[in-house]
């Protein structure tokens, strides 16, 4: 598989051993000098449906890298499971995740074509990624990014 390193060589430092290769450290973005903000989505009032996932947003692209070890809602909603989308999440965990006690768990970072995209598979069903995602101090994505 790929790695953030292979997409961002200039962003990311990685670490030594190709065990830690998918634990990326961000390093400072070029000419802002401030770090790459992490975003998050914790939902646990839904039996079956926790999820506790972290990533970043990378403005230029529009895409966003969820981060190894965030753990996907284990049932989407039917609205959500027969669609495309559903299907493609079906692929994607399939794929990149494995099945633990409180959801399924991502093995390694990906980047997905929109902060959207990547909420609603780990939401498990349709969300407004630029508003689920949040940082540490409850800003959303919207909020730091309206203007990219």
């Amino acid at each position: 598989g790929k790695y953030l390193k292979d997409f961002y060589p200039d962003r990311y430092v990685i670490g030594g051993s190709r065990k830690n290769e998918a634990k990326c450290k961000p390093e400072k973005l070029g000419s802002t000098n401030s770090p790459i903000p992490i975003f998050y989505i914790v939902k646990d009032s839904v039996e079956n449906r926790f999820c506790d996932a972290s990533g970043t947003y990378d403005p230029t692209t529009k895409k966003f890298i969820l981060k190894a070890g965030s753990v996907l809602a284990t049932d989407p909603t039917p609205a959500y499971n027969y669609t495309l989308k559903g299907i493609g999440r079906r692929k994607f965990v399939s794929e990149n995740c494995y099945k633990e006690k409180k959801g399924y768990k991502l093995k390694r970072d990906c980047i997905l074509d929109s902060p959207s995209e990547a909420a609603s598979y780990v939401i498990g069903r349709f969300v407004n990624g630029r508003e689920e995602w949040r940082d540490i101090n409850d800003n959303t994505l919207d909020t730091l990014y309206r203007n990219s």
